[in-house]
């Protein structure tokens, strides 16, 4: 029987970009990110803006499963704007924001 995770390795990171993100890179991203600690990520979840699309993607996961769904259409006046949100037992922080950075499309 595994033992409940301490409540003081539980923290959260919130990351932002206002690049868009190249769904390619970010399906990479995850792979990677779930194969090495999916274990560790009790919940992650976002609204991302995906290059070429003008849909938003809703993003979330527990542990290593994870989906999305293509949301409504950014509004014109809108800032496009990807936001998401982990949350993990003993957040493997800089290996997520070097992964995110690598999403945004160039």
């Amino acid at each position: 029987m595994s033992k409940a995770p301490s409540i003081d390795r539980i923290s959260s990171l919130v990351l932002r970009t206002d690049k868009p993100l190249d769904i390619d890179k970010l399906s990479e991203f995850m792979n990677e990110l779930l194969e090495e600690h999916g274990k560790q990520l009790l919940r992650y979840k976002g609204v991302l803006n995906i290059l070429g699309e003008p849909r938003r993607m809703v993003f979330q996961g527990v542990l290593k499963l994870y989906g999305f769904d293509w949301d409504t259409e950014w509004a014109d006046d809108e800032p496009r704007e990807s936001v998401i949100v982990f949350i993990a037992d003993d957040l493997p922080e800089e290996k997520i924001r070097e992964g995110f950075a690598r999403v945004a499309a160039e």
